[in-house]
């Protein structure tokens, strides 16, 4: 606007009267846009922290209620006591149970994390069944994409090939976070004829007992020293069915030892679910690719698809890779409007400038 002088006031008239500090200010504007690009987070969607901590314990076997009485009152008297705890809640389900700790909003969720496993860890009423908590501070991922292996092979052949390529995308460094899935949950089978069970006087209760009894892994109580207190805890668990093979069930009237790959047979396999993957009618095992932090979805995506036409060259004849569910695509089309736009705008500033 201008006065009755003529005279041009405001920032327009500013900038129409001064047009070499107005292009210095425009260029300290790109520079510096320019010099922040590289450190803007870059999101398929937004993220956000849900400030919760989760006490996950399995309890093979056991009804809601045993997983009530025994397992998330105690966790739950343990955890109330530890500062940044806002609210608890609990869920007990068949053979197992979850405690979620919400936290305060000013509380460091890292911190209030190993306070929480300190308490768990000093909790040494748990029952023998029971398997070891699992404790973690609930975080938001965002899952990139997901790679397919398929091929008409069973689910353990499966299973060896993806762990050897989860292990192997793991190395590369743009990638932090892998998952197996479509496989149901790995179980160990343990089979004695009835006829030999009868012969030694052996049940099917006895039995899981002295298994049960091989593979440990509970709190052990703590000691107290001068410098602190000091947690023990055995862990003696097994977690291959070979090592159940040399587990003594029965001793003879000689005083020999008679051991379950003796009287049985011991098996690797999977639980019987309907949890399976099938890609164009062939068994398929998935690895979901997660972006955790400052990782970028376009540099995980170049990544994987680089991994997977290595190992494309490497399977057995008759299996194959593909990736899909690839959201880093999303990411990369929205990212090309703004350029264009950034672009289109910039023309017309300078143009008019």
């Amino acid at each position: 606007m201008t006065n009755e002088n003529g005279e041009k006031h405001g920032l327009i008239g500013w900038m129409a009267s001064h047009a070499v500090a107005a292009n210095l200010i425009m260029m300290v504007f790109l520079l510096g846009g320019a010099a922040m690009f590289s450190h803007i987070r870059q999101e398929v969607f937004p993220e956000f922290d849900l400030d919760m901590v989760t006490v996950s314990v399995a309890y093979p076997g056991a009804t809601p209620e045993d997983v009530e009485d025994g397992i998330l009152l105690v966790v739950e008297e343990a955890v109330r006591g530890v500062d940044g705890v806002k609210r608890i809640t609990s869920t007990a389900n068949e053979g197992g149970g979850v405690v979620s700790a919400e936290l305060l909003l000013d509380a460091d969720g890292n911190e209030v994390l190993q306070d929480i496993k300190s308490a768990i860890d000093r909790i040494v009423t748990f029952p023998l069944d029971a398997e070891r908590p699992v404790v973690k501070l609930v975080r938001s991922r965002s899952r990139v994409l997901t790679v397919l292996i398929h091929g008409n092979l069973s689910p353990g052949e499966l299973k060896n090939i993806g762990d050897l390529a989860r292990d192997e995308l793991l190395l590369d460094k743009t990638v932090s976070t892998v998952e197996l899935t479509g496989l149901p949950p790995v179980e160990i089978a343990v089979e004695l004829p009835q006829s030999v069970m009868r012969a030694h006087g052996l049940t099917a209760s006895s039995v899981a007992q002295r298994l049960t009894a091989t593979s440990l892994d509970i709190a052990g109580g703590g000691i107290k020293t001068v410098s602190g207190e000091v947690l023990l805890r055995l862990n003696d668990r097994l977690d291959v069915g070979a090592d159940y093979e040399d587990t003594p069930l029965v001793a003879t009237r000689d005083g020999a030892l008679r051991r379950v790959g003796e009287l049985g047979t011991v098996s690797d396999g999977f639980a019987d679910t309907d949890q399976e993957l099938y890609f164009n009618g062939r068994r398929a095992v998935g690895l979901d690719v997660y972006r955790v932090g400052t990782e970028k979805p376009l540099d995980i995506s170049d990544a994987s698809r680089r991994f997977v036409r290595s190992l494309r060259e490497r399977l057995p004849p008759g299996v194959d890779a593909i990736v899909v569910a690839d959201r880093s695509d999303l990411y990369r089309e929205r990212v090309d409007l703004l350029m264009r736009n950034a672009w289109l705008g910039l023309g017309l500033v300078m143009g008019i400038l």
